[in-house]
């Protein structure tokens, strides 16, 4: 039952996540016809990149990649009887503290002026 059950899980997901996607590119150019807004202008508002602002997106990239790397190494240490679970928590827990981490020192970047 379960070898039919993920497989269908998965298409139905990814149908979902493709329908929301085309929905929210419709709003976003009804949105552009709306407003007359030209295709520039769009982008620029929408990349903070353009305005020098935010944390670049390879450092969050390369925090979320160290953090999965530790959670799979100390998951591997811990070991015993929950080693996936313990294991899949990690995945999570490591990557969402570095992230939050690196917005903090970003922050506080920017209080300082740096």
């Amino acid at each position: 039952m379960s070898e039919v059950f993920i497989p269908i899980v998965f298409f139905v997901a990814m149908g979902v996540v493709i329908y929301y996607m085309l929905r929210f590119r419709h709003t976003e150019r009804m949105a552009v016809i709306e407003r007359d807004i030209s295709e520039t202008q769009l982008k620029y508002l929408m990349t903070r990149a353009t305005r020098g602002e935010g944390v670049p997106v390879m450092a969050r990239i390369g925090v979320m990649a160290m953090g999965i790397g530790l959670a799979l190494l100390i998951g591997n240490f811990l070991g015993g009887e929950n080693d996936g679970q313990i294991t899949a928590g990690l995945i999570f827990l490591f990557p969402g503290i570095g992230l939050w981490v690196l917005y903090v020192r970003y922050e506080k970047g920017i209080k300082q002026g740096n």
